[in-house]
């Protein structure tokens, strides 16, 4: 029962644990429900404000494995959100376009940390993050008055694309954990992370002039094109939870955690459109440790 008395709370930048201070190698398994948004705005505020966002729940999952000798850990975790069906949100504003859309979106991610236990009861995390988030989308309008004239000529546009987003960066965090009982106790936690994100589209497009009053002879131009742009960010990271040592062997974890994104205001690559961008996420998760 010594160990299960020494049982202390770590909690890294992007995962949490516990762990027996005995502990020399550990594998745990997270699984949990992640409210997740990614949202870019095109021209912010204006008449014609284009949103193409992620916002949707997803199931989270990870993989983290890791050593610990005295004081100090070192580990790796590996996972992120499956894939969701209709995920994308996309709105335009614009009066004369009336959109649809549908398409589905993922994201991969896996980070390398390392913790330092202090003797106050507190854990120091630092460490690199990485994720990529594909989605695939197809779009739709009904453009009105396509000339501006009041001629009232109407056009459809249709588009199909491919979307990546890379995040990278550097995370620091700090975690209390408070015993309540023998195997109980609870943990709360503060992170702050880094971010450059690249985000880059492949699309396909349409542009259909049907026969109607004033046009006599249907017309589709296609094309296809690629836009890409570098962005700077922040987050913040805090969450709480509770713990469970189970035996000297395992614990589990439940925990509720806040990811709170902000960037820097940009362009793509070689355009003037000014872009506004923000991601947040929101998870509950449960994990189970094993460790020797």
């Amino acid at each position: 029962m010594k160990n299960l008395k020494k049982t202390a709370v770590l909690i890294s930048a992007l995962g949490i644990y516990s762990q027996s201070a005995y502990a020399d190698f550990a594998v745990s398994v997270t699984a949990g429900s992640a409210d997740y948004e990614l949202e870019l705005i095109e021209n912010p505020g204006a008449e014609n404000e284009f949103v193409d966002a992620i916002d949707d729940t997803f199931f989270y999952r990870d993989l983290g494995i890791d050593y610990s000798w005295g004081n100090h850990q070192v580990g790796v975790k590996i996972g992120g959100l499956d894939e969701s069906k209709g995920a994308i949100d996309i709105r335009d504003s614009s009066p004369q376009a009336a959109t649809v859309r549908t398409g589905d979106a993922k994201r991969d991610e896996w980070s390398l940390f390392y913790t330092y236990r202090t003797p106050w009861g507190i854990a120091l995390t630092t460490g690199y993050y990485s994720s990529e988030t594909d989605t695939a989308r197809n779009f739709s309008a009904d453009i009105q008055d396509v000339f501006g004239d009041s001629s009232n000529v109407t056009a459809q546009l249709s588009q199909s694309a491919d979307k990546t987003v890379d995040n990278d960066g550097w995370f620091v965090g700090a975690a209390y954990g408070r015993p309540l009982t023998e195997r109980i106790g609870v943990f709360a936690r503060l992170g702050y992370q880094w971010s450059e994100m690249e985000e880059s589209i492949d699309a396909a497009l349409d542009f259909t002039v049907p026969v109607q009053t004033g046009v006599t002879q249907a017309f589709t131009q296609s094309d296809s094109f690629s836009r890409s742009g570098d962005f700077d960010g922040n987050a913040f990271v805090y969450g709480v939870g509770a713990y469970w040592a189970v035996s000297e062997s395992y614990s589990l974890n439940l925990f509720y955690e806040v990811k709170d994104f902000d960037y820097d205001s940009g362009t793509y690559d070689g355009e003037t459109i000014p872009l506004k961008i923000s991601e947040e996420q929101s998870m509950v998760g449960l994990t189970l440790r094993y460790s020797r």
